[in-house]
């Protein structure tokens, strides 16, 4: 029987426990969490530009700006691809669909970010763009 089967949603308070459970359980067992937390990444094109628009669509608030580019935070994407039909350089891809030429930018996503300032709101692209 798989986890899931079964169990039912219809009951917002039934929601709201599993959801809740699931996080819990992701803290405690790290694979499970890396498993469910799949992201999005800012890749090379956007190196010089740092166009804003994928950042206005984004329900979540995930992006960080840094000096020449914009960051994805991996831990708070939810993956539901808003932002990669806004970027006009093509810049962001899924982190299973990242470029091989372009894999180095998981990481460098997930250290800038924790390091770079939030960022939620359109501003002009940088001179280089």
């Amino acid at each position: 029987m798989g986890v899931l089967e079964g169990f039912r949603l219809r009951c917002p308070v039934r929601a709201l426990i599993f959801v809740f459970s699931l996080r819990f359980y992701c803290k405690i067992q790290p694979s499970v969490e890396r498993f469910f937390a799949m992201a999005h990444i800012v890749t090379q094109p956007c190196v010089g530009c740092r166009y804003t628009d994928c950042v206005v669509v984004c329900p979540v608030e995930c992006f960080y700006e840094g000096e020449k580019m914009l960051y994805i935070h991996p831990e708070e994407c939810i993956d539901c691809e808003a932002c990669v039909a806004e970027c006009p350089v093509e810049a962001i891809f899924h982190e299973d669909n990242v470029p091989e030429e372009w894999k180095n930018y998981i990481e460098m996503n997930a250290e800038m970010a924790s390091k770079s300032r939030v960022i939620t709101e359109k501003k002009k692209p940088l001179a280089d763009a």
